[in-house]
């Protein structure tokens, strides 16, 4: 079994803020929604991807191998 894990963006937060993040707040992240997302396999980014659903589950598509 492999771990894959989807980056959807990053924020650089202070302790002090991310202690007050509350349910409902709004965190930028550093992508826009139109940028494709990093798919690593094991903690090695594997593939370029995008969001997307599969019936009715969340799916991503894989847009570019990465290892090129």
């Amino acid at each position: 079994m492999v771990d894959l894990t989807v980056m959807v963006g990053k924020i650089d937060l202070p302790v002090r803020e991310f202690l007050q993040v509350q349910e409902g707040d709004v965190l930028q992240l550093d992508k826009s929604v139109l940028d494709s997302m990093d798919l690593y396999v094991d903690s090695l980014l594997k593939f370029k991807a995008r969001p997307g659903t599969f019936g009715n589950k969340r799916a991503v598509q894989i847009l570019k191998d990465e290892r090129d």
